[in-house]
């Protein structure tokens, strides 16, 4: 059986374009010269929180994440991103991801997108009759401050170990 570990990331980038925005962020997460394939919101079972991407991913490889990310060039509005997971006491059991970006707004949204995000794990849960689990939330958010394009970043990474 294989092992697998996830990472969990936050950041925030700027650029001149949207996409360069979005290549600050993943570059200030440590992610940037990796090749990211977006998968939907599952955690294998028996997977290990580890405190960083292995070494042994070179440049270049491609690794899953689910990730959550807002880009804006207005100034002075606030942009969110959140994410959390849900992990199972009983490691034989999928874990659960999931995102929630925030549009830009003029007042903080931060504290109903975590809400949000921690009722989309409860569900999930509760969906697959899962009752003792345990959740973490990170998130990313900034009030854009120049003419530049913004972008907050949040991911979970999964990886074999």
């Amino acid at each position: 059986m294989k092992s697998y570990g996830y990472h969990l990331v936050t950041s925030s980038g700027c650029g001149g374009t949207e996409l360069s925005a979005f290549d600050d962020a993943l570059y200030s997460a440590n992610v940037g010269n990796l090749n990211i394939v977006k998968i939907s919101s599952i955690i294998p079972p028996f997977s290990k929180k580890c405190d960083n991407i292995p070494d042994s991913i070179a440049d270049g490889s491609m690794i899953h994440c689910a990730f959550s990310y807002k880009v804006c060039k207005e100034v002075g509005k606030q942009i969110v991103s959140v994410l959390g997971v849900a992990i199972p006491d009983d490691l034989n059991l999928s874990g659960v991801i999931m995102e929630h970006s925030i549009p830009q707004s003029n007042s903080a949204r931060l504290d109903s997108g975590k809400e949000s995000v921690k009722n989309s794990l409860k569900e999930a849960m509760i969906r697959r009759n899962i009752v003792n689990y345990s959740t973490e939330i990170i998130h990313s958010n900034i009030i854009t401050s120049s003419n530049d394009y913004h972008c907050v970043f949040c991911g979970c990474f999964i990886f074999e170990i």
